[in-house]
């Protein structure tokens, strides 16, 4: 049976249909010379008009070997939904779309103009994504990754986001300092909870609008979506408008209710130093921009404590000297039983496809290119 959910696209003005679609792939294509980005989205706009099974999404590998699996369209349909609802979005409201259409974010801003009939604007997606768009039409909606958040406000301040309505972060954690950079302007900023297998957000983080820098960090559920939590504090979500109407994820949280919680950290990266418990990420959240180097925290084992916090950096060891001075500043910053008590370097982190770090693998890798 046609799917006619998939079967239109608005591009910058022009209603496209089937042929038309793919027609205006070949020629992003060829505009931008073969460029990797746009064979995806040709890629997956031919999957969508093309074909009505199933489409087929990767994992992120974050919580395990990546593996692809395949989504009914009936799920598309009801997340485009669901973030249509919750962002009051209508036929005809343009979209600005910047992120790669090779991971499920990407694929999703166009599952979500075809079915909500949006006006899409594509550029590429790079660092500098929010910098290139038109400024002659406002925009309704994006959904940008931190980096290009942070890029586009350093190099044109407050004004880099002006006409931009709302904009949807995710795909990495997102600094304190962004947080308050957010409060200068105008644009509805939030922060997205969710995975390829929930198809992005089920839930939503306010970043702006009041003093949002000094408050919890808040999720709150969209729709009929609800939350539970496991004997370890470990989200649970039940998603009634998808086919698997159940996730369990490995995200502590601290519940509020069934419709809001605030993330805590991964279950697998929980460090129980002396019969503390310290969560990794927000060791790292404290100590953002401190160290020269990309780093992460993680448990080792330890005859004393059980497990130390120890400190692994991205880079050339440096002089004990300029260690100590850096680690230093990052004391000032910790709880004494949170500061590492080994810091190991290793010459490159092992990172997944969409660049998340793959802490274990990499504290085993060697100091060896």
């Amino acid at each position: 049976m046609i799917d006619r959910n998939f079967r239109t696209l608005t591009v910058e003005g022009e209603r496209l249909h089937e042929d038309g679609i793919l027609g205006w792939c070949d020629q992003l294509v060829q505009r931008f010379d073969h460029a990797p980005w746009t064979l995806h989205v040709q890629a997956v706009l031919k999957e969508l008009v093309a074909a009505d099974g199933p489409l087929a999404l990767r994992t992120s590998g974050t919580t395990g070997i990546p593996k692809e699996i395949r989504v009914p369209r009936e799920d598309l349909i009801a997340s485009a939904r669901l973030t249509g609802d919750s962002f009051s979005l209508k036929a005809g409201d343009r979209v600005l779309h910047c992120l790669p259409s090779y991971y499920v974010a990407g694929k999703m801003m166009w599952v979500r103009a075809m079915v909500l009939g949006l006006d899409v604007e594509v550029v590429p997606p790079t660092a500098r994504a929010a910098l290139l768009r038109k400024t002659d039409r406002a925009i309704r909606f994006s959904a940008m990754i931190p980096l290009q958040v942070s890029t586009a406000l350093k190099e044109r301040g407050s004004a880099a986001l002006d006409g931009i309505d709302i904009l949807l972060l995710g795909g990495g954690p997102i600094s304190k300092d962004l947080v308050c950079s957010m409060q200068q302007i105008a644009t509805r900023c939030f922060a997205g909870y969710g995975s390829t297998e929930t198809l992005t957000h089920v839930a939503l983080r306010q970043l702006n609008g009041g003093d949002q820098a000094s408050l919890e960090p808040v999720y709150q559920a969209l729709g009929k979506v609800s939350f539970t939590t496991d004997e370890h504090d470990r989200l649970i979500i039940d998603t009634p408008h998808l086919s698997t109407m159940r996730h369990r994820t490995n995200d502590v949280v601290e519940l509020i209710d069934e419709h809001r919680f605030i993330w805590r950290g991964r279950y697998d990266h929980v460090i129980l130093s002396g019969g503390r418990k310290f969560h990794a990420e927000q060791l790292e959240e404290a100590v953002l921009g401190l160290m020269p180097w990309p780093i992460f925290f993680i448990g080792t084992p330890d005859a004393e404590l059980g497990q130390c916090v120890t400190l692994v950096c991205e880079g050339e060891r440096p002089g004990d000297e300029e260690l100590a001075k850096h680690l230093d500043r990052m004391r000032r910053k910790l709880d004494r039983h949170a500061f590492p008590r080994l810091v190991i370097f290793r010459e490159r982190f092992i990172r997944t496809a969409t660049g998340k770090i793959e802490r274990a693998r990499t504290l085993r890798s060697t100091d060896q290119p």
